[in-house]
């Protein structure tokens, strides 16, 4: 088939994600044009070997200080500039047979507008069902529901909560080390200031801390000792991911999956005001999968170091079986793809 696949820039979950099925798809024989929106200018973008996509502004939310920036991501939105974009799509040759969107808006709505079936496949099609939400912020939850709509929607989650939600899609992941090392904490807090950052890691000198790819780069002044600050390499982020003590990150979908693949121990502080990031905090809690914290302090970061190391858990070839079920285009038949990945609950290892 000729497939359009549409992915959501923002961050790296969507573009890892999507590389996994992306590649299914090739050594299946289809023909692939991906349109990536929402990247930053310049910040790394690999969906795999050959895959020069179409770039495009697309929408993306503000944030400052760990927090959506309401009136600033509404100064920022260009209506006309997205709708251009979509009616651009007219002009593809050949036209697609099939459209899939990881949550990218300028695909979904193209298709839509011409009638073409479409997919879903991403985390936020998993709050199409009734899974652990919060109350109230009813825009947030309206962006989640219209942002990019697909008349096949296929959700990912840590559990099917009883609905048609697949797990998490992770990329081949080296083995976990045997010699864990709990005096090593991975930070990866892109969306808070730097200052909050270094406020709270400064006292933790019994640890070893590295901070991975925040998107201001290191703060100026003198680094304490047992703090170092990277750029985002993926290869020296995986090494350091199988062998640390724990990981502090944002509440996002793909790089918890991989830390709860890997079994380290998660603390997730959730962005404020996006209900997706609230969601899955809420979601981490109740499966005990980790902790959640809105604030973070000193004390809480020792505790939970100090707490048990989970077991790691295994998720099936999810991006393989999608890839197949794909293939076979009896796409209205989710229930079978359903079954097929979660046949055996998520292996401990």
């Amino acid at each position: 088939m000729r497939i359009l696949y549409g992915v959501q820039g923002t961050g790296n979950g969507h573009i890892s994600r999507s590389r996994e099925v992306l590649r299914e798809l090739a050594a299946l024989g289809h023909d692939l044009t991906v349109l990536v929106s929402g990247r930053s200018h310049g910040a790394p973008l690999d969906l795999g070997p050959g895959v020069e996509p179409l770039l495009r502004e697309g929408l993306t939310f503000r944030t400052k200080a760990g927090r959506v920036q309401l009136a600033a991501t509404a100064r920022h939105l260009s209506p006309r500039r997205l709708w251009q974009d979509i009616r651009d799509l007219d002009h593809l040759h050949p036209q697609p047979d099939l459209v899939i969107t990881d949550f990218e808006p300028i695909t979904a709505w193209w298709a839509r507008r011409r009638g073409l079936p479409t997919i879903g496949l991403g985390h936020q099609y998993a709050f199409q069902h009734a899974i652990p939400m919060p109350a109230g912020n009813v825009a947030g939850k309206l962006v989640l529901r219209h942002f990019a709509p697909a008349a096949i929607p296929v959700g990912l989650h840590w559990s099917a909560f009883g609905h048609p939600i697949l797990p998490p899609i992770v990329p081949q992941l080296p083995e976990p080390s045997t010699e864990r090392d709990d005096q090593l904490l991975l930070v990866y807090l892109p969306f808070e200031s730097r200052t909050a950052i270094m406020q709270l890691l400064k006292a933790q000198d019994q640890l070893r801390v590295r901070v991975y790819g925040h998107p201001a780069g290191p703060p100026a002044g003198p680094m304490p000792k047992h703090v170092e600050w990277h750029a985002f390499q993926r290869e020296a982020f995986l090494d350091d991911l199988g062998r640390c003590g724990g990981v502090l990150c944002s509440a996002g979908f793909e790089l918890p999956s991989e830390v709860i693949h890997m079994g380290a121990r998660l603390l997730v502080k959730p962005l404020a005001g996006q209900v997706e990031q609230d969601a899955n905090a809420m979601a981490v809690q109740e499966l005990g999968l980790g902790w959640a914290r809105r604030t973070l302090d000193a004390r809480t970061l020792s505790r939970w170091m100090e707490s048990p190391r989970p077991e790691p858990r295994r998720w099936p070839p999810v991006a393989q079986l999608v890839a197949r079920w794909i293939h076979a285009a009896n796409w209205q038949d989710v229930g079978a793809l359903v079954r097929s990945c979660w046949q055996d609950p998520p292996s401990k290892k």
